[in-house]
């Protein structure tokens, strides 16, 4: 609490400086410029991949990614992972390659899609499409919005038989977090570190028959059934991935369908991590 009296005994203290800042701060700044993907032909990234799950640990696994750039054409390129002979096991890696990547002298875009988590492909198979999805811009500050999407997937799912139309309804941010001025992965440390928050929010209807009559219930009550943190380092890419997706479907509804003599064929619950953590890289521009 004394700190609020000692400010402005400091600013009478000080010959020719001003508490409230000097002229040096006024007018437009300078736009901040640099690579934090880049994109040569040659570039390779090896990632240690974890996956984890506490709902079901079948999906346990420890795997690696190799990532190289399959295609560049002035700011914008595409990636490969895997050299396509095994899936990609980095969640954030499978994302980048699925379009294309385009860079910026501040920023870095995806033209691609964001998959529903494994566990939801009984409810809806459609990917979610990212259009000009910003993947981080130097020039806004900490906590500011990057990209933001949302939309409405319909369909219909068969269960026991029976025809259960659904509506899912999705929103997509991506959120600067404040920088790193340096992050150890896998012993090495990087420095010039910039953190976005990527978010899935999801909610599922579904129009059941109660006693005979349609009526629309929540299956899935909103919530955030993915996040990801991307941790890119200035000249290198991105050097770390934590993705985390869970999801608890609504018990009643569950309970009101078995009662109807129909069973959910997939998980009711999931919890599952994926981290990609840089091991190796070889990069020019």
């Amino acid at each position: 609490m004394k700190i609020k009296y000692l400010l402005p005994i400091l600013c009478l203290s000080i010959v020719a400086v001003s508490c409230s800042g000097s002229d040096d701060n006024d007018g437009p700044q300078e736009p901040v410029e640099a690579n934090y993907y880049p994109s040569e032909a040659s570039n390779t990234w090896f990632y240690n991949v974890e996956n984890e799950s506490t709902t079901n640990p079948e999906v346990n696994f420890s795997e690696s990614d190799l990532v190289t750039i399959a295609s560049s054409n002035g700011g914008s390129f595409t990636i490969d992972v895997n050299n396509d002979a095994a899936p990609s096991y980095g969640l954030m890696n499978s994302i980048l390659n699925t379009g294309t990547i385009t860079r910026g002298a501040s920023t870095l875009s995806l033209n691609g899609s964001l998959p529903i988590p494994l566990e939801l492909d009984g409810l809806t198979t459609t990917d979610i499409v990212l259009s000009n999805f910003v993947l981080y811009d130097l020039n806004v500050g900490n906590n500011s919005q990057l990209a933001a999407t949302n939309g409405v997937i319909n369909e219909t799912v068969n269960v026991d038989g029976t025809d259960i139309p659904l509506t899912a309804t999705y929103t997509i941010t991506n959120t600067r977090r404040s920088d790193l001025n340096s992050l150890t992965v896998d012993g090495e440390s990087f420095s010039n570190v910039i953190v976005t928050d990527i978010v899935l929010n999801l909610e599922i209807t579904a129009t059941v028959n109660v006693l005979g009559n349609p009526t629309t219930q929540t299956l899935l009550v909103a919530q955030d059934v993915l996040t990801i943190r991307n941790y890119f380092a200035q000249d290198v890419g991105l050097i770390k991935s934590e993705a985390d997706q869970s999801y608890e479907l609504n018990q009643e509804l569950i309970t009101l369908l078995e009662l109807g003599g129909l069973t959910i064929d997939f998980p009711t619950e999931l919890s599952v991590s994926n981290t990609q953590d840089l091991d190796s890289y070889s990069v020019g521009n």
